[in-house]
């Protein structure tokens, strides 16, 4: 048997319109998310276009004709405004192949502050594969620290390579202030 009492239709409140400043404040709140994440993107995209190349990567090794300078292992190496001397080097094996491990003397000859992380040596191995260094490269401090002016500083540089890269490698740098370039051959 059907009830007799009628039911009262739910019917929906008429939505309220929204107004000009919560607008504003969606509109602000969005573009910040979208700022922030823009932002992040473009930090973690730096580090992998060339500073995590794999080992073996055909990244480039630029042409030889480009250097302007060569010294060998223990000399200074001097650019227009800055001075490279690889103090030591040796080899380790690693899950990849073998780490190359480069002990680096960087003088800054220029008038500013320089970071090394703007044109960090590259690693060419006997076979003519470019590598660049290996690990987080954004939290070691050597990389990415300030040199003043007049000032030098000490670290070392760790790269991935297979054995084939390692007899006849060399350290290809950049003066951190022209384009003047050079190489160290490291004696493997």
């Amino acid at each position: 048997m059907p009830d007799p009492t009628p039911r009262p239709e739910f019917v929906l409140p008429k939505p309220k319109r929204m107004t000009p400043w919560v607008k504003a404040l969606l509109v602000l709140t969005l573009g910040s998310f979208a700022l922030f994440g823009g932002c992040v993107a473009l930090i973690t995209g730096i580090g992998h276009i060339s500073l995590y190349a794999t080992a073996d990567s055909p990244r480039g090794a630029g042409n030889p004709a480009d250097v302007t300078a060569t010294a060998s292992l223990g000399e200074p190496l001097s650019l227009k405004r800055t001075t490279y001397t690889v103090t030591a080097v040796r080899t380790a094996r690693s899950a990849n192949g073998i780490s190359v491990i480069v002990d680096v003397e960087l003088t800054n000859r220029h008038q500013a502050p320089v970071t090394l992380i703007t044109k960090a040596p590259t690693l060419v191995g006997g076979n003519g594969t470019a590598q660049s260094t290996s690990g987080n490269v954004l939290h070691d401090p050597f990389l990415r620290g300030q040199i003043q002016p007049g000032a030098s500083s000490r670290g070392s540089l760790v790269y991935d390579v297979s054995p084939s890269s390692v007899k006849g490698a060399e350290l290809r740098v950049e003066d951190l202030s022209s384009d003047d370039k050079g190489r160290i051959p490291l004696g493997l």
